[in-house]
């Protein structure tokens, strides 16, 4: 029973989903559907973990493991100090470091099967990982802001600013090594990407486009000899 209170608890909250971004100036690859939905699922189960803080303090609390093997177990403890630490240093980090090097791989392998373009099928997966990570940093701070009110009013919110433009670079760090080791010989890019041209992220999501053709602007200007 106390299971099933637990799973109605996060039920009960609505998630909306990860917006389809609209590709701007090429069309999308042809596996980028399936990639998509992919995605989708994923930024529904991290955002469905985070939210899971919120039953720490409750019955049956706080139950989660992290890819690397790790438990968190809380149960009937405050949230300040110790917990807070490892939801921001530990939690956080080594859900989203997981689901992006497993969502690149994923999709370079996917590409190079199905012969499709590595190069712009990552391109595609970097922009939605990015909004992948962004909107689970606002969950989590509106999450932190909860659990360290008093239960009328919440806490000061987070400023996660920098974590997030470090994901962004991350990101393209890793999609450089993916892209160059699934490649062709005769595809293979020095894949440099400036993100702030590919993806314009903004907190409220409106007007968010992949440019994707300034993205494959660069890969065209930057193959081997």
């Amino acid at each position: 029973m106390q299971i099933k209170k637990l799973s109605l608890g996060l039920e009960s909250f609505h998630f909306m989903p990860l917006p389809i971004l609209p590709l701007v100036g090429i069309s999308p690859t042809s596996i980028y559907p399936r990639v998509l939905d992919r995605l989708i699922i994923k930024d529904a189960e991290i955002q469905r973990q985070i939210t899971s803080w919120l039953f720490m303090s409750e019955r049956p609390g706080l139950d989660i493991k992290l890819p690397n093997g790790r438990h968190i177990q809380y149960r009937g403890i405050r949230y300040h100090g110790s917990p807070q630490h490892i939801f921001w240093f530990e939690f956080l980090p080594t859900l989203l470091d997981h689901t992006i090097r497993e969502e690149l791989k994923k999709t370079a392998e996917l590409a190079k099967s199905t012969s499709v373009s590595v190069e712009q099928s990552v391109a595609e997966v970097v922009a939605l990982l990015n909004n992948l990570v962004q909107r689970a940093y606002i969950r989590a701070v509106d999450v932190d802001r909860s659990l360290m009110g008093d239960g009328f009013t919440k806490g000061e919110a987070r400023d996660v600013a920098h974590n997030v433009e470090g994901y962004n670079k991350y990101i393209v760090e890793q999609s450089n090594v993916y892209v160059l080791e699934y490649s062709s010989n005769e595809e293979k890019v020095n894949y440099a990407i400036v993100q702030e041209d590919v993806l314009d992220i903004k907190p409220n999501f409106c007007g968010i486009g992949i440019n994707i053709n300034a993205l494959w602007r660069k890969i065209k200007g930057k193959f081997l000899p």
